[in-house]
Order: C-alpha cells, then sequence, then structure tokens
C-alpha cells in the first residue's frame, strides 16, 4: 500500500491565494500538485521493495557466484586430475620407447655380431677354398709336368726308334747298292759311294 508523501497543501494554497490566486484556483492547484509529485517520487514502501529485489538479487548473484565458484574449482580439479592422468600415460610411453629403444639396440648388437660371424665364417671358407684351390692348382700342374715329361721321354724314345729304324733301312739299302755295284765291276764307284754314304751316316 503507497505511502502519502509529507506535502502541505493547505500552506501551498495560502501562498497561492496571496500570490494573487483565487480561493477555488489555489485548492486546485494545491492538490494537483500533490498529485503530481506523488506519482514522480518514490514512496518509502517503493524504496524499501527496491532494496528487497536489490538484497533478492545480490543473494542470486552470490549464488550464482558460489556455484560458479564450485563449477570453476571442479573444472581445475577435473584439469588436474587429466593433467595428471596425461603425465603418467606420457611417462608410461617414455617409458615404453626407451624399453622398445633397448631392446631394439640389443637386437641390432645381435644381428651385428650375428652377421660379423658369418662374414668371418665366409672369409675362412674363402681361405679355406683359396688353399685348396692352390694346392689342387699346384698338384695339376705337378700332374701335367710329369705327364709332359713322360710324353717328351716317349716322343724322344720314339724318334730314337724310328732313327734306327731309318738307319738301319738305309744300311740295308746301301749294302744291296754295295752288292749290285761290286757285281757289276765297279770297285772305284763303290768306294766314292761308301765315301758318301759315310759322310751323310756322320751328318745324320
Amino acid at each position: 500500500m503507497a505511502e502519502h508523501l509529507l506535502f502541505d497543501s493547505l500552506a501551498c494554497a495560502k501562498r497561492l491565494r496571496e500570490a494573487g490566486f483565487t480561493d477555488q484556483q489555489a485548492e486546485a492547484l494545491a492538490e494537483e500538485q500533490q498529485h503530481l509529485l506523488e506519482g514522480r517520487i518514490a514512496t518509502r514502501a517503493d524504496v524499501e521493495s527496491l532494496h528487497q529485489d536489490i538484497e533478492a538479487l545480490r543473494t542470486q548473484m552470490r549464488e550464482g557466484d558460489a556455484a560458479l565458484r564450485e563449477e570453476i574449482d571442479s573444472l581445475r580439479t577435473e584439469v588436474r586430475e587429466g593433467d595428471a592422468a596425461l603425465r603418467e600415460e606420457i611417462d608410461s610411453l617414455r617409458t615404453e620407447v626407451r624399453g622398445g629403444d633397448a631392446a631394439l639396440r640389443e637386437e641390432v648388437k645381435a644381428g651385428d655380431a650375428a652377421l660379423r660371424e658369418e662374414v668371418d665364417s665366409l672369409r675362412t671358407e674363402m681361405r679355406e677354398g683359396d688353399a685348396a684351390l692352390r694346392e689342387e692348382v699346384k698338384a695339376g700342374d705337378a700332374a701335367l709336368r710329369e705327364e709332359m715329361k713322360a710324353g717328351d721321354a716317349a716322343l724322344h724314345d720314339r724318334i730314337t726308334e724310328l732313327e734306327r729304324t731309318l738307319q738301319a733301312d738305309m744300311d740295308t739299302k746301301l749294302a744291296a747298292l754295295e752288292a749290285r755295284l761290286m757285281a757289276r765291276g765297279g770297285a772305284a764307284l763303290v768306294a766314292a759311294l761308301g765315301v758318301l754314304f759315310a759322310a751323310l751316316r756322320l751328318t745324320g
């Protein structure tokens, strides 16, 4: 319920009458002034209602601020927990990577050692094969030389035999020729031929 302002309408009407207004005009103007003031100026009830609205708004703001702070704290807690979980996951991944890197290094070392062993084995096999090949070449060369010597001796024997056969055949033919010449009485010719054949034998 609205309160009336403390407006002295009688004093206002008196001042209006003293200013030259009639009683009716002064009272009408005083009442109109009172209505205008009541419509424009807030009463105590209006002010108290406004204060109540402000307090209610402040209460709502405090409650909203508290809820907002709780929500912010909850979000901070979630962020911290998520950050901690993320850090743990990162540490786990780092540990896994380190373990995998160590295992990979061990595997590389093992593979390198196996490769070195294989290379050394191949080198040994090559050396042994080279030695065996050299021995085989030496043996083949010795056998070839022996075979060449044997062939050369056989060839020499064959040549000697041919020379002997040829010499015997020539001697036989010469003897037959000498006999024929002797039979015909050509002693001098026979002697000359004998000297010639002797020279041929010497040159042969």
